[in-house]
């Protein structure tokens, strides 16, 4: 098999061809190549078009959880948190870090696309607190990723649930995440951020009532 170029060998990765890409890495194909014309890493590519039978290929042959790509900067965890989290679990065991940095100043967590992404980040240690080159949080990123829809709820009540606070105030715009929902003229995304710290609020009230009880021991002793 002759060795692919660059538009066949996108194609191969976007269709999550993982037994061709093995046999051309079996021929000697770097795994730590990349599709020149997207300036993206091989493994970028997959894990961004949710090829997970490819991205597990590339690392077992070699290929660098943690490679940026030329342009953007972004690591395969970037392009993979925009995904359910099977390639983000991936690149996390393969030791990718969950705070690397893009040109932009973003997080993998900035990118999260679901609730599961959110949860693997903040288990591996991903930062709340993180400000990309505007200032924003993860929590104020995902207010102006909107526009993907209600699939960001999920992610908005991780984020809550683990501490971010939706009224909390950025360092360079004084502006806060339920801030930017409600100057946007976007009451979806505003009732996201209230039901989420609802949401916290109740589970915390639930946890103290618990402990109380456990405290009082069993009633009739």
């Amino acid at each position: 098999m002759a060795l692919m170029g660059g538009h066949d060998l996108e194609y191969l990765l976007e269709t999550d061809a993982s037994e061709e890409l093995r046999a051309l890495l079996a021929k000697g194909m770097d795994p730590d190549g990349e599709i020149r014309h997207l300036e993206m890493s091989l493994l970028s590519l997959a894990a961004g078009r949710g090829s997970l039978r490819c991205a597990q290929a590339l690392l077992e042959a070699g290929a660098r959880a943690g490679r940026r790509d030329g342009q953007t900067g972004c690591s395969p965890l970037h392009h993979a948190a925009e995904g359910d989290g099977q390639i983000a679990r991936l690149l996390l065991e393969a030791g990718a870090d969950p705070n690397a940095r893009d040109e932009f100043g973003q997080t993998p967590l900035h990118f999260a696309g679901s609730a599961e992404s959110a949860r693997l980040l903040l288990e591996a240690g991903a930062s709340l607190k993180a400000e990309n080159d505007v200032g924003q949080t993860p929590l104020m990123a995902m207010v102006n990723y909107w526009r993907w829809g209600e699939r960001l709820i999920g992610v908005i009540e991780e984020l809550v649930a683990a501490g971010a606070d939706p009224a909390e105030k950025n360092g360079k715009r004084e502006e806060s995440a339920l801030d930017s929902a409600l100057r946007a003229g976007d009451p979806k995304a505003a009732e996201a951020l209230e039901r989420a710290l609802a949401k916290r609020e109740r589970r915390v009230l639930e946890d103290a009532a618990k402990k109380a009880r456990g405290r009082a021991g069993p009633k009739g002793l």
